[in-house]
């Protein structure tokens, strides 16, 4: 598919206000590759063989798939395959040898979405609770149908209304507001009780059990199918931002998507079709870059240093790759919007604060 695209022109000016920064694209990099920090710099850290014994000379016993043998460590490049192969020993036994891969896709959305470990303590359940109850009373009244905790995913999270509507005037459109942390439930009660209405949102929660838990900090995402209603949504959260400092508590730097300046870490980002991910589109995105231009710069090894000089070619070839993949799936005007009827009005609504 990169090849592919490649040999097309690119027509997304990258140098663009509208495009992601290098500055961004260098921190995804750095996010996503094999490297470890050292007092030198960051080196990239050696190659983990996970193996498994196949055959045992001393007995003559052979498995299908054999008992789990020590991992070894050895010399590699920087982003690592990870294809199986079977090896000979000196003492005549057979392994099956697995290298970690590098999973560019998982460390890249998960630096997105701000995965992380974190213990909660009683005072975080009690909002939990508070938060959770004030939102079910809120839906209720608004009318919406569907609500309600989802315990099926890696993570708990809660979610109502409906993300696959195709009818709006909006392609797919999700707002998110990046490290709002347990306030974002008694946040969006707060919304919908002001007026609000979104298609569909779902927040990120922890369990509700004190103690450290996995948990992902893109706390709030809401989905709309028509432009009123966003509208209305964000000059909300932007009055409340602008009274509330409590809201901003935490609030990141967002990554890939349209910024929306007066909401500290919200972003707009839109897919081809209800239900989908931006956020996991957008990595996939990132990820067939990075790839490609690997391909092209000469990767440190095992033991050598990550030096700025090789993070700025690989910002700059990821970062042309990634307009060529842009163009090529209909966000030519801004990298996070499909282009459309809507597309300059979002970019203003955005971008302007009364």
């Amino acid at each position: 598919m990169i090849k592919e695209l490649l040999s097309n022109s690119c027509d997304y000016d990258t140098g663009s206000p509208e495009f992601i920064s290098k500055t961004e694209i260098k921190r995804i990099i750095m996010e996503a590759v094999r490297g470890r920090l050292e007092s030198d710099g960051v080196t990239v850290a050696p190659v983990i063989i996970r193996r498994r014994l196949m055959y045992d000379a001393t007995t003559g016993e052979e498995w299908l798939i054999g008992p789990e043998l020590e991992p070894v460590e050895c010399e590699g490049p920087l982003i690592v395959e990870g294809r199986h192969k079977m090896k000979d020993l000196p003492n005549g036994n057979t392994v099956m040898e697995h290298p970690e891969r590098t999973h560019l896709d998982r460390a890249i959305y998960n630096a997105m979405t701000g995965r992380c470990e974190r213990a909660f303590s009683p005072d975080d359940i009690n909002v939990l609770s508070a938060g959770s109850k004030s939102l079910i009373s809120a839906l209720n009244q608004a009318g919406y149908e569907k609500g309600g905790f989802e315990l099926g995913q890696e993570m708990p999270s809660f979610q109502f209304g409906d993300d696959r509507s195709e009818d709006g005037e909006l392609p797919p459109t999700r707002l998110y507001l990046h490290r709002t942390d347990l306030l974002s439930l008694q946040m969006v009660a707060d919304l919908v009780n002001s007026g609000a209405r979104p298609d569909y949102g779902k927040l990120w929660v922890p369990y509700n059990q004190e103690g450290p838990q996995r948990y992902r900090q893109d706390t709030l995402i809401l989905g709309f199918s028509e432009y009123r209603d966003l509208k209305e949504t964000i000059e909300l959260l932007r009055e409340r931002f602008s009274w509330d400092d409590g809201a901003c508590i935490g609030a990141g730097e967002t990554l890939y998507g349209l910024k929306v300046a007066g909401i500290p870490g919200a972003y707009i980002g839109q897919t081809k079709y209800g239900g989908d991910s931006f956020n996991g589109e957008m990595t996939q995105y990132f990820e067939e870059a990075i790839q490609c231009s690997c391909e092209d710069i000469k990767q440190p090894q095992t033991g050598e240093v990550l030096t700025d000089e090789w993070l700025d070619a690989m910002a700059r070839k990821t970062t042309d790759i990634l307009g060529s993949i842009m163009s090529k799936n209909g966000r030519t005007t801004h990298h996070a919007l499909i282009d459309s009827d809507m597309t300059a009005d979002l970019i203003k609504l955005a971008s302007s604060v009364q």
